[in-house]
């Protein structure tokens, strides 16, 4: 049983780095395109626009991934 449970944590472990790089991959987008346009004030509109969605699936992801670890 005890193998069980680590194989399971291996495949969460995986999966959670695999969502956390997702997210950083956006914020890394997110941020080039932001600087690239001058560092504007008001980047809301453009965020919500372009990686909102992509953000929020991920991060909707990552708080399933770390819900089952907790059972």
């Amino acid at each position: 049983m005890l193998h069980d449970n680590d194989a399971q944590d291996e495949q969460q472990k995986s999966a959670y780095d695999a969502c956390w790089f997702e997210l950083e991959i956006v914020n890394a987008l997110a941020l080039s395109e932001w600087e690239s346009a001058g560092n504007p004030s008001d980047w809301a509109a453009a965020w919500n626009e372009r990686y909102r969605e992509d953000a929020e699936e991920l991060i909707a992801n990552l708080c399933e991934i770390l819900r089952q670890k907790k059972q």
